[in-house]
């Protein structure tokens, strides 16, 4: 016995809506000075919003990098040591990352 299976619409973003997985972004040196590195595995078919933040949750830093390769160089000047999280949104897509900052 067979039986079709049988569609009446096609979804208009026929691509899952599953986040990338956190493994899917490297960032580099920890502790960073005053640069990091941020490499993803897979090319970024999108621009890249990266928002820079304190651990009270207060945006320090914001940039926007249109047709992005696969490593970033994202410098930050003037920021005290401490803990700091990184927020990447790839096509609404977010991933956060914690990191050190040890100022010179």
């Amino acid at each position: 016995d067979i039986q079709p299976v049988i569609f009446d619409s096609v979804p208009e973003d026929p691509r899952p809506d599953i986040q990338p997985p956190e493994n899917d972004v490297f960032i580099y040196p920890v502790p960073a000075n005053n640069m990091l590195n941020i490499t993803f595995w897979e090319l970024p078919r999108f621009d890249v919003r990266i928002d820079l933040y304190n651990v009270a949750g207060q945006l320090l830093k914001s940039e926007l990098y249109k047709s992005p390769s696969h490593t970033l160089e994202y410098y930050f000047d003037k920021i005290p040591s401490g803990m700091y999280i990184i927020k990447l949104n790839v096509n609404n897509f977010m991933i956060t990352k914690k990191f050190i900052i040890l100022s010179e």
